[in-house]
């Protein structure tokens, strides 16, 4: 009978020691796919934050460009150029620098990194009054996780749009002075918005 007892006791122990092997690769198994959960939704949080400033921020370029169509410029490059002082651009000396559409779109959002919008675009150019305008933005979003970064890349591009019924009429100019504001940015002229 000692010996049946020992038996037991001995596989019982084993049994527990296999138990604590199967507990220890389950949790493996499931911190892993929790970090990956995690580490998605700390990156795309980030992204539908920079989404909503990047819309509230076009809504402003647009609500801009809808008042005062004469700073939208002529020409192929004005539409965003505006906001250094090229002299090459046919943009009003009213609607340059920090009343420039670019600036009212850089400046709407104080988080939001100038350096990551790659390209802003206004059309038409030469817009009437009553007629609708669009401004479009891409912009990228670095992606800080490594996880997140190894499967969709280290950026995320992000389009919005706004549209806004013209209410100026083509000589309508800002009656502020603009402030002068440094090159920060790194805006692409002539780029492609889907």
């Amino acid at each position: 009978m000692n010996d049946t007892k020992q038996v037991h006791v001995e596989r019982q122990r084993r049994y527990q020691r296999g138990a604590r092997g199967q507990s220890l690769v389950e949790t493996a198994i499931s911190l892993s796919v929790l970090l990956l959960i995690f580490s998605g939704a700390v990156d795309l949080g980030r992204a539908f934050y920079s989404w909503i400033q990047i819309n509230n921020a076009v809504s402003e370029g647009a609500h801009w460009a809808a008042t005062y169509p004469g700073c939208i410029g002529s020409g192929a490059n004005a539409y965003f150029n505006n906001y250094n002082n090229s002299p090459n651009v046919s943009v009003p000396t009213e609607c340059r620098q920090s009343n420039s559409i670019a600036e009212r779109i850089l400046n709407e959002e104080g988080t939001l990194d100038r350096r990551d919008i790659q390209c802003v675009l206004v059309t038409p150019i030469d817009p009437a009054q009553g007629s609708t305008i669009q401004v479009k933005v891409k912009i990228n979003v670095t992606m800080v996780t490594p996880i997140i970064r190894a499967m969709f890349g280290p950026k995320l591009s992000l389009y919005a749009q706004a549209q806004e019924v013209v209410r100026g009429v083509a000589g309508d100019l800002p009656s502020s002075s603009p402030i002068t504001v440094p090159d920060q940015g790194s805006i692409l002229p002539g780029c492609t918005i889907p």
